[in-house]
């Protein structure tokens, strides 16, 4: 009768929510975002320059722009969003497809040594979940890993980022994903906070008025995140909590048959 709520949202979806929110991108924003994923992502990096990356939902490939900017020449991007493709690819970002996300995956069969999933399996319904993650191991070369990054389920302030976008469905913590991970041929897989870029202590910290603002918030991120894990420890025992709005997951394409 209507068009698939989903496909409504996205086809305005650059136009009605990710420029009222974040603005145009532009250089100054591509430079802060490097520092960013330098922070979050840059552990997880393979050694060899030349290998193949790709970004799965790339928005306006900004993650493609710090990889590149790193030397990983072969790094490239798929979104769904005309619009978002093409305001990346004013910015002369390299290597940006405008296409399906499932159609792109599904013809690249053993083709990358990583694959990002960033801010891209809340969209998917649990239900197709696992034949879309099985589509991302498919895609990686033997022995390749994949990186997402999700909403996390165990933080109490979730809900600011699952309901932020109403094409959301679920959020994850870090034992659903080992379980759908495990269910999708990955192995060893290791999870980190999404912790916020913040500065360290320094005697040239306080010396800067300007940088007062960024560690009195480093402070109160400090107090807070132990206050979240005092509140799980009360309730569940101790445990290894991981307390941030976001989660980040890596894990190995397995060599075996999946479950």
């Amino acid at each position: 009768m209507t068009v698939d709520f989903k496909e409504r949202i996205y086809r305005d979806y650059y136009r009605l929510h990710i420029l009222p929110r974040k603005g145009p991108l532009t250089p100054q924003r591509l430079a802060s975002s490097a520092k960013t994923f330098d922070f979050h992502f840059g552990e997880f990096l393979p050694v060899e320059r030349g290998s193949p990356i790709l970004d799965v939902g790339c928005g306006s490939g900004a993650l493609v722009w710090w990889l590149h900017s790193k030397g990983y020449t072969k790094a490239a991007g798929v979104d769904l969003s005309q619009d978002q493709i093409a305001a990346g690819q004013a910015l002369k970002i390299p290597q940006l497809y405008n296409e399906g996300l499932v159609e792109h995956l599904a013809r690249c069969e053993e083709r990358y040594s990583l694959v990002f999933l960033r801010d891209v399996i809340e969209h998917i319904e649990p239900a197709s979940l696992l034949d879309f993650l099985d589509l991302v191991r498919s895609a990686l070369a033997p022995g390749g890993k994949l990186i997402l990054q999700t909403p996390n389920g165990a933080s109490p302030t979730f809900g600011r980022v699952l309901y932020g976008d109403f094409s959301h469905e679920r959020a994850y913590t870090s034992t659903s994903l080992s379980q759908v991970l495990l269910l999708s041929g990955f192995e060893g897989a290791v999870f980190k906070p999404f912790e916020p870029r913040l500065p360290r202590f320094s005697w040239r910290t306080i010396a800067s008025p300007r940088r007062w603002k960024d560690l009195k918030r480093a402070l109160a991120w400090s107090l807070v995140k132990r206050f979240y894990r005092f509140l799980l420890e009360a309730e569940v025992g101790k445990g290894d909590y991981i307390v941030t709005y976001n989660i980040i997951a890596c894990a190995t394409r397995g060599d075996g048959e999946r479950p």
